[in-house]
């Protein structure tokens, strides 16, 4: 048995939120859970309807994020759709970021 992707955790857990109406309160815990990653300073988790995201939970350097909505291709959970894993934006001042 291989151990389940990030994106099949999440929407395992979502769907029992949205059963029991708490879906905010469970995404606040997945973003929660994502800033303790090493060396994590910000993180998020966003809706996306019809290539639009709207960021729900932005916490720590993402907070600025918070209820922010745009164009899916221009965050970087298109590659998150696209693979259905995390992917971690890393820089040391947020001036010369990459993708790893």
């Amino acid at each position: 048995m291989s151990d389940p992707s990030l994106r099949t955790l999440v929407e395992r857990q979502l769907e029992v939120a949205s059963l029991s109406g708490e879906v905010h309160a469970v995404m606040h815990a997945i973003v929660e859970s994502m800033l303790e990653l090493p060396l994590a300073d910000g993180a998020s988790l966003s809706t996306c309807v019809d290539g639009v995201a709207h960021f729900e939970v932005s916490l720590g350097a993402d907070a600025p994020l918070q209820d922010l909505t745009c164009p899916l291709d221009e965050t970087l959970g298109v590659e998150c759709v696209r693979t259905g894993e995390l992917h971690v934006l890393r820089g040391s001042d947020g001036a010369n970021m990459e993708r790893s």
